[in-house]
């Protein structure tokens, strides 16, 4: 499997954002994909006595709109030994010295409280050849982001790791998308099991008043499951974004409810470990929850609906009634 060396970089023009950025690096704010026990394990490389004034202090002749401090983060898909990270560390804090220019670094941090071992610099783009702020003269264009990920892979590709392939347009998620689509997806497991939870009653406490009239269980028992095809839905997905992550325990926990989902789901389906693609072909069978004509008016004679074949919910009515009595 490649072992990838990943560089990114995030441009801001104002100095604003600067403030919760340096929280977050020096974990002066809370941090909840960190380990608070691991927190020692952090390192400083650099930091300016005042990094607000120092970013606030622009060189004369910059642009009143030009990018005023960079976000950069090395990283790797993983560190496979101790001396590889080591190794990494000296070498990138190095790149950035002599790519940004060390005068220019306001902060520089490697962090070890989260899944992956990480470096966060911020400096101020001060264009060598102009004096003036110019993050162009790094990161301006294709050519540029190209040459600058090449030669950063140029420092540490002799430790073991590999270069991105050159041109890719993959997107990255922020951190606060990654989380928010984490958190989405709890509330879909707590939707779904509830959903899941009340079919189950209804299958239990089936009445002799819904033998005989089918009609409005079934019609309840489809409101169950259009709530849970909705969520099982959305669920599914989400399992396909956390198994392309590196996955911390919170993850690792949600991914275990998601296959007990999962097992759910062939019991009411009938299908054998299902899929997105298969639920798509299952909302078909659950049908919208309004009754048919010949559910309004049982005297038409058409027969009621029956969940699919191996699901529990088969023959909750009618001659195909499997489900045993309920005691009276």
């Amino acid at each position: 499997m490649k072992n990838y060396a990943i560089a990114r970089i995030k441009k801001h023009t104002s100095v604003k954002s600067a403030s919760y950025l340096v929280n977050h690096h020096l974990r002066l704010a809370e941090v909840p994909n960190a380990d608070p026990h691991k927190a020692k394990k952090n390192e400083l490389l650099h930091q300016v006595d005042d990094i607000q004034g120092f970013l606030n202090d622009v060189p004369k002749g910059s642009k009143k709109n030009a990018c005023r401090f960079v976000d950069v983060l090395f990283t790797a898909s993983r560190f496979d030994t101790r001396q590889q990270f080591e190794d990494w560390k000296k070498a990138s804090w190095e790149f950035a010295k002599k790519t940004f220019g060390e005068d220019n670094i306001a902060l520089a941090v490697v962090h070890r409280d989260e899944t992956t071992p990480h470096m966060h610099i911020i400096f101020k783009p001060v264009n060598p050849k102009t004096q003036k702020l110019g993050a162009g003269h790094w990161f301006d264009g294709r050519a540029k982001m190209q040459k600058y990920q090449d030669s950063y892979h140029k420092a540490v590709g002799h430790l073991g790791f590999d270069r991105g392939e050159p041109g890719s347009r993959a997107k990255h998620k922020t951190i606060k998308q990654f989380y928010r689509d984490i958190s989405l997806a709890q509330q879909e497991v707590q939707a779904f099991n509830k959903a899941f939870h009340l079919i189950e009653q209804e299958v239990k406490n089936v009445s002799l008043w819904d033998r005989f009239n089918p009609t409005k269980l079934h019609q309840r028992v489809r409101a169950h499951l259009v709530t849970a095809y909705s969520s099982a839905k959305k669920i599914l997905l989400a399992k396909q974004v956390l198994e392309t992550e590196k996955t911390n325990q919170k993850n690792q926990e949600l991914l275990e409810q998601i296959s007990a989902v999962k097992d759910k789901l062939e019991m009411v389906t009938g299908m054998e470990n299902p899929t997105y693609v298969d639920l798509e072909k299952f909302k078909a069978k659950i049908r919208v929850l309004e009754p048919t004509p010949a559910e309004r008016d049982p005297k038409e004679g058409a027969p009621a609906p029956q969940p699919p074949k191996n699901s529990p919910l088969r023959g909750l009515g009618g001659e195909s009634n499997q489900v045993a009595r309920p005691k009276i």
